[in-house]
């Protein structure tokens, strides 16, 4: 079973919608995050060396939506996607997580675009166009 549930609060460095704000948010804010915040290993995949995390943040930014996959929960991967409000501040995201074994590399590429789509009608429907 997964630990997460609908409206839980976990760590934005170690989940899929978590990356999906951190990434959009501004430098300052994202460093001020990440010096505050103690990047604890959640299992043995989570990422917790800043640069490597920063990388991360940076090719999901790129791509539209964050993965995670291992690092929050054994077995789990999640892919999320940030909304915006309209002034084009993440508030939000959203996020589907699964069992690893049912999402490989391409089924996440393909629920990525999915939620990147998803969060962006929902972005456009708070006033950013």
């Amino acid at each position: 079973t997964m630990r997460s549930r609908v409206g839980a609060w976990r760590d934005l460095y170690s989940t899929g919608g978590g990356r999906a704000v951190l990434a959009e948010l501004s430098p300052e804010e994202r460093d001020a995050y990440l010096n505050a915040t103690p990047l604890v290993a959640h299992t043995p995949h989570t990422r917790i060396d800043k640069q490597v995390l920063l990388a991360l943040l940076e090719a999901g930014r790129l791509k539209g939506y964050q993965e995670e996959f291992n690092e929050n929960e054994l077995g789990i991967r999640c892919v999320g996607a940030p909304i915006f409000n309209a002034s084009g501040i993440p508030i939000g995201a959203i996020s589907v997580a699964a069992p690893s074994y049912r999402i490989d590399d391409a089924r996440a590429d393909q629920i990525g675009r999915a939620t990147r789509m998803t969060a962006d009608t929902i972005t456009a429907a708070l006033g950013r166009k």
